[in-house]
This record gives structure tokens, C-alpha cells and sequence, in this order.
């Protein structure tokens, strides 16, 4: 059983009035030959015929013809072509996530600022494209409305993200202390201040007392404040 594209067997489907494919997505539609995608794979069977449904629907024209099915087989042939459509989809992807420079990025040190850099970038090729799009849609005549719609948003999350970038960069020298690393490295003086107090014989309620008082003491206000004297001593 083999699967061929459109183009390779057109004067045998053209008449028919449905033709079994195969769509992108590996899934077997039936469709008219004219709605047929070219991403579509017609299916064959074992003569090499396109498996398809004749008649003309709506207008009845006698005895009513069933649809040609697969069975045996060609019914284990068709699925072993699906899978394989699956599965080179599935590579695809793949090598498309290893090239991808945003998740690359983003796994390799996600509190990089070259994420959010790599982030402006894809959302300005987004926009751009969208941008193309809506020209080439007012050059036909048809409704723009959508397309604009989603390339305002875009334009909109852009924006956002810009700004940002520019309150972080005001604040170069200043360590951010919502990060994971900072967190597990302020746990880690904690737990040293901890270990020492234990070696000094300090009482296990006296401990546990001056850590909780610690704790309490670091709040969003002893943030903000730690936040000026680092900008300060960068300054």
C-alpha cells in the first residue's frame, strides 16, 4: 500500500466524488477531490488505484455504491504508512526544538537577559510576518480585521516586554533576589550561620528563636532596601 501525493494520480480522482487521504496531520478523511490539500497523501491500494468513493452526493443516481474500504492487508499497510507520516513528524520536530536558539537559551541559564532579548526578537519576526500577511490580504481585497487583531496583541506584549527590559537594564549592578540562585544561596549563609551556632553549643530554642526572627525580617520592604544599597555601592 503506498500513499502518493495529489498531482501523481489527479486524472484518476478528479470525477470521484470523494478520494481517502492521508492529511498532515496522519489522519485518513475522505475529501473532495477539490478540497483536497497539497499536503494531502492519496491512498492506494494494493493495484495502485486511489481508494475513492463514487457517485455524485446529493444527486442519487441509482443503486447507492459504497465506499471502497481498506480491510486485511491493506488495512495493516495503511497504518504502518500513518505511522510512519507520524513518526518523521515527530523527527522533525525534534531537530526543529535542538536549533530552536530561545530554548537553548532559556535551558542553558533562564535568568540570562539574553532570554528576553531572544523573546523581543521572536515576537518582532512574529509581528513582521502577520505585517506581510495583512499587505498581501489588502492587495486581494479580503478582510484584514483578524490579522491586525493579532498583530496588535503581539505589538502590544512587545511593548511590555520592552519595558521591562529597559527597568532592568536601569538597574545593572542590582542582583535580583527573587531568583533561584539567590534564594539558594541566601539558604545556604542560613544554614552555615545554623551549623556554627550549633558548634558553639548556642541552646536549641535560642537557634531556633534568632532564625525565625531573621525571617521575619526579610520581607518585600528589606528587599527594597537591600536593593538600594547594591545600586548604591554600584553607582
Amino acid at each position: 500500500m503506498d500513499l502518493v501525493a495529489p498531482k501523481d494520480v489527479w486524472d484518476k480522482i478528479k470525477t470521484a466524488a470523494k478520494v481517502h487521504v492521508v492529511d498532515s496531520n496522519g489522519q485518513k478523511v475522505w475529501r473532495n477531490p477539490k478540497d483536497i490539500e497539497p499536503t494531502d497523501k492519496v491512498i492506494l491500494k494494493n493495484n495502485s488505484e486511489p481508494i475513492t468513493m463514487d457517485g455524485n452526493p446529493g444527486r442519487p443516481t441509482g443503486k447507492k455504491k459504497e465506499p471502497k474500504t481498506e480491510g486485511g492487508v491493506e488495512g495493516i499497510q495503511i497504518g504502518a504508512a500513518v505511522q510512519e507520516l507520524i513518526a518523521n513528524k515527530s523527527k522533525r520536530r525534534d531537530r526543529y526544538l535542538r536549533r530552536d536558539k530561545l530554548l537553548r537559551t532559556t535551558d542553558k541559564d533562564p535568568d540570562s537577559s539574553d532570554v528576553m532579548d531572544l523573546i523581543l526578537k521572536e515576537l518582532a519576526s512574529e509581528a513582521a510576518a502577520l505585517g506581510f500577511e495583512r499587505v498581501e490580504l489588502e492587495n486581494e481585497g479580503k478582510n484584514v480585521s483578524e490579522v491586525s487583531s493579532r498583530r496588535t496583541r503581539i505589538l502590544e506584549k512587545t511593548g511590555e516586554i520592552w519595558l521591562k527590559r529597559q527597568e532592568r537594564l536601569k538597574d545593572v549592578g542590582v542582583v535580583d533576589l527573587d531568583t533561584p540562585a539567590i534564594k539558594a544561596f541566601m539558604k545556604a549563609i542560613v544554614d552555615t550561620f545554623q551549623e556554627s551556632m550549633v558548634e558553639l553549643k548556642f541552646r536549641p530554642e535560642a537557634i531556633t528563636s534568632l532564625l525565625n526572627k531573621v525571617a521575619s525580617r526579610i520581607d518585600d520592604e528589606w528587599k527594597v532596601a537591600v536593593r538600594k544599597k547594591m545600586k548604591k555601592a554600584t553607582g
